[in-house]
Parts: C-alpha cells; sequence; structure tokens
C-alpha cells in the first residue's frame, strides 16, 4: 500500500526527448533527395534481380536516414530495424552505393 501511495504522489515518469534533427538547407535537401533516389534505386534493382520486394532488401526509414546523413551509414547499419541476414547480403553493396 505504502508503494501505491508513493506511486501516486510521485511526478509522473516522462520519456526523453527525441533528437531533434537539423533542419537542412534547399542545396543540403537537393541533394538528400538524390541520395534517397539512388539508394532506392539500388534497392529496387537488387529486390528485382532477386525476385523479391525491396523493401526486404533494406528498411526504407533507415535509406532515408543515410540519405540525409551518409556519415552515419555504419550507425544506421547496425539499427536494430537492420536485420542480421541484411547487413550479411547487402551491407557491402550498400556501401558502394553510398561510396
Amino acid at each position: 500500500r505504502k508503494a501505491i501511495a508513493n506511486g501516486k504522489s510521485a511526478e509522473p515518469v516522462r520519456p526523453p526527448p527525441s533528437p531533434r534533427r537539423r533542419r537542412m538547407s534547399r542545396a543540403e535537401t537537393a541533394v538528400a533527395g538524390k541520395r534517397l533516389a539512388s539508394l532506392k534505386a539500388w534497392r529496387s534493382e537488387i529486390g528485382k534481380s532477386l525476385e523479391l520486394d525491396p523493401a526486404l532488401i533494406w528498411p526504407m526509414a533507415v535509406l532515408q536516414r543515410i540519405a540525409r546523413n551518409p556519415d552515419a551509414l555504419e550507425d544506421e547499419m547496425r539499427s536494430e530495424e537492420v536485420r542480421r541476414w541484411q547487413r550479411a547480403e547487402f551491407g557491402d553493396s550498400l556501401r558502394e552505393a553510398v561510396g
């Protein structure tokens, strides 16, 4: 009962704030858009050659983040959204596509 009373009187638990993304300039946005188009083509090409849905090759959300910040490629490769088999099968190819 004491724990319940303590919980009711305590401040609410708030999740940590999500990191804010820096606003990109128009030029940066254009470069990121071209990079994303290239990454989507990479994913589609592999999907077509393997007769698989491109979504199975690599998660779109991760490609979008890589397009915005290619320097974070290695961190994104370890994202929990990316499966081990995806990293093993397509990681080197993605590194080449990002350049």
